[in-house]
């Protein structure tokens, strides 16, 4: 009769795995404390926490709550805004009273795709549409913010099929995106017809402008002139312009105020907010990749989930 001799090794992953468990909830933790305490420091610097106002709740990083008897509202923007550059997250804020609640925003589902716009008031998202009477877009974003990755995520939401792409880069970020040298008579053929209304019964013809600045130094000053006045005269034409760039440039004779809508994730926003007909409240560095502020008569939070 043979011997059989039976190893038992005992399973560590049992022992191991509660003690990463308490480990990451201690570093956690201290993360937050430190934050809360940043945070709290930060305020008072700036004259909002005092003898009327303090921080007498922060159970974690994700809800502030300031009592603040005698504060200004614009105080409550203040705490807000500091908040938001800390923490590097996005938050909103609800009064109730005299209490401030800072909140972070909820966050999409994981199984939510598509292009949704994200109130800054209350957090609430709703799907993205392109209004029938906007003359179309304008993304104003700084290179590596997902930009192009937008641009054609709205060709597949907005179900564009009738469109022109036209980039310095040609196909490059889209299949069917020509070279200026290619498109520039086509353009002007597009504004003749739409100026004659022949788009008015037929489906939205689209055109994109990749890199608008760029293009504006290589089009010919009369093409640039007849981009710009379409803007204005073909907002009810069935005509709509996306327009892309890295830079926002006062004198390139294209006009982005004039556009109904606005995307923007460009460091220099702010210094060209008279001229884009934008109040830039929200901090850029909150906005993670896919993300950009949008502006139509509020701001809101674009979020690209395609």
């Amino acid at each position: 009769m043979k011997e059989v001799i039976i190893y038992v090794q005992q399973n560590k992953t049992f022992f191991y795995l509660p003690v990463v468990l308490l480990l990451a909830l201690l570093l956690n933790h201290i993360r937050t404390y430190k934050l809360r305490n940043t945070v709290r420091k930060t305020l008072k610097d700036n004259n909002i926490l005092n003898e009327d106002t303090s921080i007498y709740s922060m159970t974690n990083s994700s809800v502030f709550v300031l009592n603040a008897k005698h504060s200004k509202k614009e105080r409550y923007q203040e705490a807000l805004q500091i908040i938001t550059e800390i923490m590097k997250e996005k938050y909103y804020l609800k009064r109730i009273f005299n209490i401030a609640i800072i909140k972070k925003f909820p966050g999409l589902k994981k199984n939510q795709k598509g292009i949704f716009l994200q109130s800054t008031e209350n957090g609430k998202i709703e799907k993205y549409k392109l209004p029938k009477n906007s003359n179309g877009l304008a993304i104003l974003a700084k290179s590596g913010s997902g930009k192009s990755i937008l641009a054609n995520s709205l060709i597949l939401q907005l179900n564009i099929t009738d469109y022109l792409f036209v980039s310095p880069k040609g196909n490059e970020d889209n299949e069917l995106g020509k070279y200026p040298n290619e498109a520039e008579s086509e353009i002007l053929e597009i504004i003749e017809k739409a100026n004659r209304g022949e788009y008015k019964n037929k489906n939205t013809k689209y055109i994109f402008l990749d890199e608008t600045i760029t293009l504006s130094e290589i089009f010919s000053k009369e093409t640039i002139r007849k981009i710009a006045t379409s803007f204005s005269i073909c907002r009810s034409q069935n005509l709509k312009w996306i327009l892309m760039s890295q830079k926002i440039n006062k004198n390139s004779g294209i006009d982005f105020s004039l556009i109904n809508q606005k995307i923007i994730n460009t460091p220099d926003a702010k210094n060209f907010e008279d001229s884009l007909g934008v109040k830039i409240t929200t901090p850029l560095n909150s906005l993670k990749l896919g993300e950009f502020l949008f502006y139509d008569e509020e701001e809101k939070i674009l979020i690209n989930k395609i």
